[in-house]
């Protein structure tokens, strides 16, 4: 079973903006979690082994946790 991982992700995110994560696992089952954010949209890319999800930041700037779970693997 391959691990559930979010390979790269943005250092700093400007309010409201809109990003793309990846997150690759076996199956394309994985779930983002992500308190405050949008979800705009998601697909899966069988040849790179991901699932993109299409986030929009919150307005309000602080740390967030974003977390990746599927197949009993979480990432964040």
């Amino acid at each position: 079973m391959e691990k559930v991982s979010i390979p790269w992700c943005p250092r700093v995110i400007l309010a409201g903006r809109t990003f793309r994560l990846p997150v690759v696992d076996a199956d394309g089952s994985a779930t983002v979690e992500a308190e405050g954010f949008g979800t705009i949209a998601s697909r899966r890319s069988e040849r790179d082994g991901a699932s993109y999800h299409y986030l929009r930041a919150p307005e309000k700037s602080r740390d967030y946790i974003i977390r990746a779970s599927g197949s009993g693997e979480t990432d964040e």
